[in-house]
This record gives C-alpha cells, structure tokens and sequence, in this order.
C-alpha cells in the first residue's frame, strides 16, 4: 500500500496457504492487488523433509485421510486417499483471478499475463511434494528451473523420479 506503483509477489506452499487464503478477500475488497504463486505440495512439504531428515518419514505432513486409524506416513504411498481439498476452487471463491499451471514454461507464461490483470491473481501450481534442491558445497543454491525440468508425474503434477 506504500508503494501502490509496485508489484507484489507472494510465493506460499499450501499448509501456509489453508492458514492465510483469506487474505485474498482482503486484497480485493482492499483493491491491493498481489500476485500468489501457490506451490500444491499435497502436505507440508518443507517439514515433511524435516520430518524425513529426522526419521520421523513425513509423520502428519500430508493431506491426506487416515489410514486404519492412523495418520499416514511416507511409507504408505499411494494407499493413502488424498483429502478432496481444491485450492484453486477456493482462490476463485475469495475473488481472485487464477491460472492453473502445469510446469515451468506456465509459471513463466503465467507471471507475465499476471501483470496485465488489476486484480489479485493466484499462480496455482501442483509440485512433488517429495522433490526438492540438493544442498551444494558452494552454499546451498538449487539448479535453475529451466535444468531441473523433468517429466511430469501424471498423479501429483510433480517431477516423476
């Protein structure tokens, strides 16, 4: 609101997402445009990591129901049923304009056209929730999007391994 000349981008995963959405009501009744880039991870992915990195295999880090009576972990795969939750279905609801996208090209197609839209717009995109950047010794940084593509798992929208 300081700055009404600039742009606002917002990257969110979607844990942080089901806590937050409504402040894209706020954004337009507020007539303060922001451009959301929303990761569908599934879950919790950056402390489904930590989870995995402590051996704790992604305990409660996924959207998912419980299985026998018990919160899924990593091991049970696919017998876990995904909650029926549609994050783009529910940016619409709150007034933002959405672009669903599929992979990189999208995201980079997407931002562009989101410049020329007066009103919030969430980037809604499906990733592997299991995938991630591997720490380099020159300080952690991540290969650019454009070398890190890959195929695209047909289930999750993730990389497929």
């Amino acid at each position: 609101m300081a700055e009404p000349s600039r742009e606002v981008y917002v990257l969110v995963g979607d844990g942080s997402y089901l806590m937050m959405s409504a402040e894209i009501a706020t954004s337009v009744q507020e007539g303060q445009k922001l451009t959301i880039v929303l990761m569908d991870n599934w879950g919790f992915k950056s402390i489904g990591a930590l989870s995995r990195s402590l051996g704790q295999g992604g305990f409660g880090t996924r959207s998912v129901y419980r299985l026998d009576g018990v919160l899924p972990g990593d091991v049970d795969g696919d017998a876990a049923r995904p909650l029926p939750i549609d994050l783009a279905a529910n940016a619409r609801s709150l007034g933002a304009h959405v672009i669903e996208c599929q992979g990189y090209d999208d995201v980079a197609t997407a931002l562009a056209t989101a410049r020329t839209i007066d009103r919030t717009v969430v980037l809604y995109v499906r990733n592997d929730r299991l995938g991630g950047c591997r720490a380099t010794r020159a300080g952690g940084t991540c290969p650019s999007p454009r070398s890190a593509r890959s195929k695209q798992s047909p289930k999750h929208g993730g990389t497929g391994k």
